[in-house]
């Protein structure tokens, strides 16, 4: 049984996720999220050394790293402590895809804002995605649906299901960004121009990355109730995991921290855990 972090059939034992900070800064230093940024840090230095290669590997390792962070936050959601494997296939292979899209979908919509509308209205339009884009990361980590993570009504309703701590997640995404810019900038300014710049740069990135996935999944098993209670819809999107029916095809399964029952207030002790 994985290690929990809380006492399940406790709520009010859950530590607010501004109290974990130390804890989210020694997650990506565990044994195998390390051995992983080394080895995304090692496939950047292959790709620095052939050149005919290097779009296809660095977009590989990537795509790679996203998944890897999608399974953390899936870890997270759960309310466990202990890091996912290297080989997980809980994140789901095309989430990576489905992210990079609304990043895709996002900077377009401000590039036609600021050629259509002007500066101004540009600048309110980009700092409104910024503060849907921890909503985004949430929603579609739980529903595996590139259409529902561009809801905005979506968004804006799981932002008001957390509360006023969302505006405190985004001050500690922002922080996090910011510190990673200029770990970034320390790392690599001795660096030049030498082949070992880019994985220097990517180990940087992807140290402040995991942090923010390991506390947006923490966030969503901390306030996993206020959740249930305005995600149970007859029209919540299909969660990322399936599994097969008698009839071949698949049914629906409610995301991780979802009550077993329709009691939004049934402990999550009675939701069984990945072992």
């Amino acid at each position: 049984m994985a290690e929990s972090i809380v006492r399940r059939n406790d709520p009010n034992a859950i530590t607010p996720f501004w109290n974990r900070i130390p804890q989210f800064f020694l997650f990506p230093l565990s044994p195998q999220p390390l051995l992983f940024m080394l080895g995304v840090a090692a496939a950047l230095l292959l790709a620095s050394l052939l050149p005919p290669l290097r779009l296809p590997i660095a977009f590989l390792a990537v795509l790679g790293f996203l998944r890897y962070c999608y399974a953390v936050l899936d870890r997270a959601a759960f309310g466990l402590a202990s890091t996912p494997r290297l080989d997980s296939q809980g994140a789901g292979i095309y989430r990576p895809w489905k992210q990079l899209a609304v990043l895709l979908v996002y900077g377009l919509m401000v590039a036609f804002s600021q050629a259509v509308l002007g500066t101004i209205a540009a600048h309110a339009i980009e700092y409104t995605l910024l503060l849907l884009l921890p909503a985004n990361v949430m929603w579609l980590g739980l529903t595996n649906s590139l259409l529902a993570s561009l809801n905005v009504v979506k968004l804006f309703g799981l932002m008001r299901a957390i509360g006023w701590p969302y505006l405190a997640l985004c001050v500690f995404v922002v922080l996090l960004s910011a510190a990673a810019d200029t770990v970034s900038y320390f790392l690599v300014f001795p660096l030049g121009s030498t082949v070992f710049a880019v994985p220097a740069f990517a180990l940087a990135q992807m140290y402040f990355i995991l942090i923010t996935f390991n506390m947006l999944g923490y966030a969503l098993y901390q306030y996993r109730e206020r959740c249930v209670r305005w995600a149970r819809t007859p029209r919540l999107p299909p969660p990322h995991s399936t599994s097969p029916s008698r009839s071949g095809g698949s049914r629906r399964r409610p995301p991780p921290w979802t009550p077993a029952s329709s009691n939004c207030s049934t402990r999550v002790s009675r939701v069984p855990l990945p072992t």
